[in-house]
Order: structure tokens, then sequence, then C-alpha cells
């Protein structure tokens, strides 16, 4: 299993095939819902034989993982350099930008993922990323009160991107965004 972080990415690339892979799952996972999802209408639709398929895992629970894993890497690897330099205003905050034209190109994945069967483990994961940023930011001796703001932090960050991706004409923009972040850091 691949772990969260830019070293991981640097040592896994899908092949053709896993991407096929993913590919049909996302689509499956729209169309069908995660819990009809099957191997055989997976390869089908990949396609790819069913042997290839078990190559490179042994349930499909695995291979979500590990779409769920690589994209949250690229995401986190994105936004490194977003942490990197102080924050005094809501026009340093770049991750925002960065994050929505990484969820444009990525759209299937959060489509699925997020907006049309919400998929928590994902969800999750992405706010655990997301922590792992705002912890750069903010210091705070007490250990619960920073977990704390760590965690509607990154609720509030997931939440408007969510809001954003659902509402793709509303008059909410990246400037409002950071915005609403900026008084949560604050």
């Amino acid at each position: 299993m691949m772990t969260l972080n830019s070293h991981s990415l640097q040592h896994f690339t899908p092949s053709d095939t896993q991407m096929s892979l993913y590919r049909a799952y996302l689509d499956l996972w729209i169309k069908v819902g995660p819990n009809k999802i099957r191997v055989s209408h997976l390869c089908h639709k990949a396609p790819a034989a069913r042997s290839t398929f078990y190559i490179y895992y042994e349930t499909i629970d695995d291979l979500k993982d590990e779409l769920e894993n690589y994209i949250l890497a690229l995401l986190v690897d994105k936004n490194q350099k977003a942490f990197e330099k102080e924050i005094t205003s809501s026009k340093d905050i770049v991750f925002v930008a960065s994050t929505l034209a990484f969820v444009k190109e990525h759209e299937k994945v959060f489509q699925a993922f997020v907006l049309s069967e919400p998929n928590l483990m994902f969800i999750e994961k992405w706010k655990s990323a997301c922590q792992r940023h705002f912890q750069l930011l903010l210091k705070n001796d007490n250990k619960e009160f920073l977990d704390f703001q760590l965690e509607v932090l990154s609720a509030a960050v997931v939440s408007a991107i969510t809001y954003f991706l659902k509402h793709p004409d509303s008059q909410i923009d990246e400037q409002t965004i950071n915005q609403l972040v900026f008084k949560l850091l604050d």
C-alpha cells in the first residue's frame, strides 16, 4: 500500500493497464455504484484479462485504495510549493487555485468519489493530506487544540471545494474561498 507523500510518488507510476482499470473503475463507480462493481465488469470495461487484474490486485478494494493514494499523492506533490511561504493575506493562498486546477484535471475521480457516491475513505485521506500541509503553517503548543484546528480547517477546505464542484455556476470564486481559509488560519 502506498503512503501519501511525494517520495512514494517518485517510485510509483501506474502502467497503461492500471490506468485503464482506474478509468473503468471510476466509470462503474458512477454508473452502478461501488457495491455493484465486479472484477468481470471491470475487466470487460477496461478492457483487460481477468488474470491481468489479479497480477496487480488481490481485490477490487486494493485497486480502489491504490487509486485513492495515487491521486492524493499527486495532489500533495502539486501543492507542496504552495505551503513553503508564509501566508500573511488571502492573496498568499495559492493552494486553492492549485487544488481547483488539479480537481478539474482529474474531474472524474472527484465526480465519482466526492459528488456521485461519496467515498468517505477518499475524503478522509484528502483531509489528512490537507492537515499535513496546514500543520506547517499552524503553531500551537496545545496538541489537542492544534488537532482540532487542523480538522476544522481541512474539513472547511474540502467542503469549500466540494461546494465549488457542485455549483460550477456559483458566484463563489477562488478569492472567496481564499478569504474563508485565511479567516480560519487567522
